[in-house]
């Protein structure tokens, strides 16, 4: 006889939300050691747009915070927190 699969539909699936106060990764995991993110200095768009991207596919992998509303690339750095970092200072030399 084979095991019967009992799904429990009475329960609301699990949402995964988006941390406000740091960057994630491109798996949606808080980065730790990140200021809270600045607004994407082109389209506003918030955290939930940001993401820290992690390069590894050329002869020097860098990371990079990345706008998926509007496909802005902040400055590539060494590391995850250094493009955090540089995505802010991005964002305050471009306001107005």
């Amino acid at each position: 006889m084979s095991p019967r699969l009992i799904v429990d539909n009475t329960r609301p699936p699990q949402q995964h939300i988006r941390p406000t106060d740091c960057f994630v990764d491109d798996d949606g995991r808080p980065i730790a050691g990140t200021p809270p993110p600045e607004p994407c200095p082109f389209c506003g768009s918030g955290s939930g747009s940001l993401t820290v991207v992690h390069y590894d596919d050329g002869p020097c992998p860098y990371y990079a915070v990345d706008c998926t509303r509007c496909g802005c690339e902040g400055p590539g750095c060494d590391s995850a927190v250094e493009a955090a970092q540089g995505w802010n200072r991005r964002a305050e030399g471009l306001r107005s």
